[in-house]
């Protein structure tokens, strides 16, 4: 479920242009709460989807994750000022 966003572009087509619901996480590699937030993010999300899932539904929600030490205009464009968030 969890993707890791490459730059600006793949940032606008797989969420800004999506048509499905999206949970962005800002995050950095040496972040300890990062780290500890991710498992949990993901066990909840896919809680989430398996549910959306048995009631025939389309909305499940997706991960994306967004490293500010590689994306940091986009991270600032976003005013992101602290990971993670």
């Amino acid at each position: 479920h969890a993707f890791h966003i490459i730059d600006d572009g793949d940032f606008q087509k797989q969420v800004l242009d999506s048509k499905k619901p999206f949970i962005v996480d800002f995050h950095a590699t040496w972040c300890g709460p990062c780290k500890v937030l991710e498992p949990r993010l993901e066990k909840v999300l896919t809680n989430h989807n398996k549910k959306v899932e048995a009631a025939s539904g389309d909305q499940q929600i997706k991960l994306a994750k967004v490293d500010i030490d590689n994306l940091g205009e986009l991270s600032s464009k976003y005013n992101v000022q602290a990971v993670p968030t």
